[in-house]
């Protein structure tokens, strides 16, 4: 049977895009219960744009579950962020929490790093890995928008400044492409945004807490 969630990114994969998919907290793999619908959206081709990437769990994990053929363009307004992410080195422990809480899988795993010594306490991404991200700085509020197929932007919005948030809302929308957020962004794509859409943010949300 189905969750509410489920049934939901159905319909909204059904009626096209733009579809505004609402995520919660940021981890490896987290919100399992997106993962198979959006990866069924994937084409071979596709160019994803991840802003606001932070230390880059998520877009390790994205490149892990694509195609090989799938390119990532990883954005963030802190350098110190980016330099973290393109070391392509995490703690093992960490990773080792996500494999037993389930948002990792071993095949994940194994095809996001490669092999370690035992007892070692970084891990760090496969050449295959590093190949399909590129990383650079950028400003939501300033710089151009890149070029995307898909764009995930979770958790962000509401660090930007509100007198600054509209417009950064509005040019996403712009690109006209499935965009992925995060629940803490919700309320201002309702307030902002929504509206020119037939299936408003608040839904996605109410499935989530339905389904818990």
């Amino acid at each position: 049977m189905k969750s509410n969630l489920e049934r939901y990114m159905a319909a909204a994969i059904a009626a096209g895009p733009p579809w505004v998919w609402s995520t919660g907290m940021t981890d490896w793999g987290r919100d399992p219960e997106l993962w198979p619908g959006f990866l069924q959206q994937i084409k071979p081709t596709a160019r994803i744009w991840c802003a606001g990437t932070a230390t880059g769990e998520e877009i390790v994990t994205l490149a892990a579950r694509t195609p090989s053929s799938v390119t990532i363009h990883a954005t963030d307004i802190r350098p110190d962020a980016l330099a973290r992410c393109q070391t392509g080195r995490y703690p093992a422990e960490m990773v080792m929490v996500a494999l037993d809480r389930g948002d990792l899988t071993a095949g994940d795993v194994s095809r996001m790093f490669e092999p370690a010594e035992p007892g070692a306490q970084w891990w760090e991404t496969t050449e295959e890995i590093r190949s399909r991200v590129t990383w650079q700085l950028h400003d939501l509020m300033t710089d151009p928008l890149p070029t995307a197929d898909i764009v995930f932007c979770r958790n962000v919005l509401h660090m930007i400044p509100t007198d600054q948030r509209a417009g950064v809302v509005e040019s996403l929308g712009s690109l006209d492409v499935p965009i992925v957020i995060g629940k803490s962004d919700a309320v201002h794509m309702n307030r902002y945004w929504s509206a020119k859409f037939d299936v408003p943010v608040s839904l996605v949300l109410d499935a989530a807490r339905e389904d818990r």
